[in-house]
């Protein structure tokens, strides 16, 4: 890891170009799926990322604790899991799979967009660490939205797969995408820790670099008679 930084950081201008570039195209990458996929939910009550975590819903259905299963019990917060084939015979029903579909394709460049943002930003912040150019572990945590990403377009092919064609999804084809997806949420969050510890680290370094000691500001010269 520490090789691949070195290699990002021989030129600071560039760095900052492409570190913004990345950051635009996410952003505009992100509004675009985010308008596409709207009337998925508008009109279904499914979004995209239902779909993504429907693997969920047989484990989920089948654990009962008590007379209500698992799954019924996250439905009281909003957090429930839903059938794959019923979100995609909602969406066929509602003439939206071809955006299902287009959501989809939208969703791969997305994830390559966030995945080059992480990498360039943790170096970024690398550079104003305290211990730059040594190993930062908050620094490294961010470049695991890198990995996200990965594991982002390996879910994509998973869910494109079943959108491609008719739409006929059993709930075995479900399992490995919304493992993906588990694993992908899992490594965005340790991201972002990395991400505000980093910037505290940085922050409080800048102040402290900032102050002026209380004995070298006694030890100024007063001014001249």
């Amino acid at each position: 890891m520490l090789k691949l930084f070195r290699a990002l950081d021989r030129n600071p201008q560039w760095l900052a170009a492409w570190t913004l570039i990345a950051l635009v195209g996410t952003l505009a990458s992100g509004h675009v799926l985010s308008g596409v996929a709207a009337p998925l939910a508008e009109k279904t009550g499914f979004k995209l990322v239902d779909l993504q975590f429907s693997g969920w819903y047989p484990i989920l259905d089948a654990i009962r604790p008590g007379q209500r299963s698992v799954n019924d019990l996250l439905a009281s917060v909003g957090f429930e899991t839903h059938r794959a084939s019923d979100i995609i015979q909602a969406w066929q029903k509602a003439g939206l799979l071809e955006t299902a579909r287009r959501a989809q394709r939208i969703d791969f460049v997305f994830a390559a967009a966030y995945g080059v943002f992480a990498l360039l930003l943790a170096v970024t912040l690398w550079r104003i660490q305290p211990e730059y150019p040594r190993r930062v572990r908050s620094v490294r945590l961010i470049a695991l939205g890198t990995i996200a990403a990965a594991l982002d377009e390996i879910e994509n092919v998973g869910l494109w797969t079943v959108l491609r064609g008719s739409g006929d999804a059993g709930e075995v084809s479900f399992l490995l995408p919304t493992a993906v997806a588990t694993l992908k949420v899992v490594f965005l969050i340790a991201a972002l820790v990395g991400l505000v510890v980093s910037l505290v680290r940085a922050h409080n370094a800048f102040e402290s670099s900032a102050e002026i000691p209380t004995d070298a500001a006694d030890r100024r010269p007063g001014p001249s008679a």
